[in-house]
């Protein structure tokens, strides 16, 4: 038998293996890292339009789902009722959030960063009517009831720019107080109006004013058209 004997790499030989093999490892780590943040980046202006909208949900485009606890589940584009692209909410057991998963075509590519915790709450669900936590209100709701901060009987509302669609476009008006007055109501009916979003929401506790972002509410009104 004949033996031979293989010479080894040499040490030149293996450092240019070695850095061909981490560019590479680093070229597709920027890659990924930027698919993350053009992603985040295309979910969260979906999101903010997709307040906006009152067209009901029927398992295809963006859309949001809720928890039981009216905590965000999962945000995104959803093919056939199940979600594309978008982020998937972690919770422990006591409802903090964990983690924001980020997928797009189907796959996970990494996580978003934790939104600071903060009064500023983008799309606040601590905006509730008469104390109560709620996501669709009847329009007699509108006429009887203040808005309420849910989880802080302490303070309360005194601004807030109420918005919702008609046929001329989106309908805006500022208000001094707690309450939809009843001119904006009547405009809402004419325009059977069936989502309102509230946004710059104001509120103090007697000593100092916080913006407490922005709220969204289903309207019902069964008998008005």
């Amino acid at each position: 038998m004949i033996l031979t004997k293989t010479k080894p790499m040499s040490h030149k030989i293996a450092v240019t293996a070695f850095l061909v093999l981490l560019i590479g490892y680093s070229s597709a780590k920027a890659q990924n890292k930027a698919l993350l943040n053009k992603t985040i980046a295309q979910i969260d202006s979906m999101d903010r339009e997709w307040v906006k909208r009152i067209t009901p949900f029927q398992g295809e485009g963006y859309t949001r789902l809720y928890r039981k606890d009216q905590k965000i589940s999962r945000c995104g584009v959803f093919k056939k009722s199940k979600m594309m692209t978008g982020k998937v909410y972690n919770y422990d057991s006591l409802g903090t959030l964990q983690s924001l998963a980020v997928y797009a075509d189907w796959k996970y590519i990494g996580d978003a960063p934790l939104p600071k915790p903060s009064l500023d709450n983008t799309f606040s669900k601590n905006i509730g009517m008469c104390n109560k936590a709620v996501d669709t209100l009847h329009y007699k709701q509108l006429e009887d009831c203040p808005f309420t901060v849910n989880d802080n009987p302490n303070m309360r509302i005194i601004s807030f720019v109420a918005n919702f669609s008609a046929s001329g476009g989106i309908t805006e008006q500022t208000i001094d107080g707690n309450r939809i007055g009843s001119d904006l109501i009547v405009s809402m009916k004419k325009a059977k109006a069936t989502k309102l979003y509230l946004n710059q929401i104001k509120a103090t506790d007697g000593k100092k004013t916080y913006d407490l972002g922005n709220a969204w509410f289903f309207v019902r009104c069964p008998n008005c058209w």
